[in-house]
This record gives structure tokens, C-alpha cells and sequence, in this order.
């Protein structure tokens, strides 16, 4: 079980990295369909959601018990995961901002650059756990 709950974090990633990059394309179109693009947030919202509570409620509180069992400081790893938390708040933030089609049209500009924000900072937390704290699973 140990191995395959990385490897479905891992696959949870490569799919919402997925979301991110083909809703880039519709938001970068000369005439976006906010439409189908908040559409494509709610679902990418869904993914993103069933992860984190992946993340929050498994791997995390059973990475820092494997700490614990080795004698190794929790610290940096309760520092790390404080940092993903934040992380994670600012991208449902996000997500709730632009839930429809109205708000997006209204602040199509602010909403493109606040989505580049936002793609970078989980492309960040993605790369973070994945070179990170899984090699200590």
C-alpha cells in the first residue's frame, strides 16, 4: 500500500497538471469560452479537492508517524506541510473567485494572470512533493 499511494498521488499530478495546461490553452484563445472554461475549473476544483484530502487525511499523517517511529524531527516536514496548506488556500481562493462564467468575462485579464499565478504556484507544490517529501515514504 505504501508504494501505491505515491504512485496514485503521483497519477492525481499528471492529471491535474493535465486540467492546468488544457485549460491554459482555452484561456490563452483569442476568444476564450468562459463557459467551458469555468466548467473545466469545476471539474479541475473536484480533482484538486479529492488530492488535497489524499494528501491532508493519508500520506501526511502517515509520513509524520514514520518520522516519529524513526526518532527523526517532524519539524521541517510540519514547516513543508503548513507551506502546502497555504499554498493549497490560495488556489481555492481562486477557484471560488472565478466560479462562473460571469466572473471570469468580467475580469478576463486579472483572470488569466491570476491563473498563471496560480498554475505556477501547484506546478511548484507538485514539484516540491514529488522531489521532496515522497523520497522520504
Amino acid at each position: 500500500m505504501q508504494e501505491d499511494l505515491i504512485t496514485i498521488l503521483k497519477g492525481q499530478h499528471a492529471a491535474l497538471k493535465k486540467e492546468m495546461i488544457d485549460l491554459k490553452s482555452e484561456v490563452e484563445k483569442n476568444a476564450p469560452n468562459c463557459v467551458l472554461i469555468a466548467a473545466s475549473l469545476a471539474n479541475f476544483r473536484n480533482s484538486l479537492l479529492e488530492h488535497l484530502a489524499l494528501e491532508d487525511n493519508v500520506f501526511y499523517p502517515q509520513l509524520i508517524e514514520k518520522f516519529k517511529k524513526q526518532n527523526l524531527s517532524i519539524d521541517s516536514i510540519t514547516l513543508f506541510i503548513n507551506e502546502m496548506k497555504i499554498i493549497a488556500g490560495k488556489v481555492t481562493a481562486f477557484l471560488k473567485k472565478y466560479e462562473n462564467a460571469d466572473n471570469i468575462k468580467a475580469d478576463l485579464k486579472n483572470f488569466r494572470m491570476s491563473l498563471y499565478d496560480t498554475i505556477s504556484s501547484l506546478l511548484i507544490r507538485i514539484e516540491s512533493e514529488e522531489d521532496g517529501v515522497f523520497i522520504y515514504w
